[in-house]
């Protein structure tokens, strides 16, 4: 199993973006990724590797768990603020927990394991904390 902490707001996976590049008939459509995104992933790339220690990616089927700890609001009262420290309160806005996932799944690619379709276990959960960060666990399935 590793575990890799990435401390600070959590950031999502962001959608692609797209440029239109020249003007006329040489013009053309170009995707590209938000740096926020990219930087975010960087950062995450950095943790794997540390975490993994040297060792090559695995090869057969993992679980990863995904914990997206989302800053508690100042709108809460006492009384709100220990209930979401408790889980009695979950962020239910965006972004979707779904691309905490993705972050996470794309960052550890080739360097925890070789192609995020070998993960056929995956939870992720969105919740608010004192300390706002991505928490991630990689189990081998065998």
């Amino acid at each position: 199993m590793i575990s890799i902490e990435m401390p600070g707001l959590p950031v999502p996976k962001g959608r692609p973006k797209f440029a239109r590049i020249g003007r006329g008939e040489g013009s053309f459509v170009t995707t590209y990724t938000p740096s926020e995104t990219r930087s975010y992933e960087t950062g995450l790339k950095l943790l794997a590797k540390t975490a993994m220690k040297g060792q090559p990616p695995w090869r057969g089927a993992c679980a990863i768990h995904v914990i997206a700890t989302r800053p508690l609001l100042r709108s809460f009262s006492g009384v709100g603020r220990q209930r979401a420290i408790d889980g009695l309160i979950r962020p239910i806005t965006k972004p979707d927990a779904d691309n905490y996932l993705k972050i996470a799944a794309d960052a550890c690619t080739g360097i925890v394991y070789v192609d995020d379709a070998q993960l056929v276990d995956q939870h992720v959960s969105k919740i608010y904390g004192e300390y706002p960060g991505l928490l991630i666990t990689i189990n081998p399935i065998e």
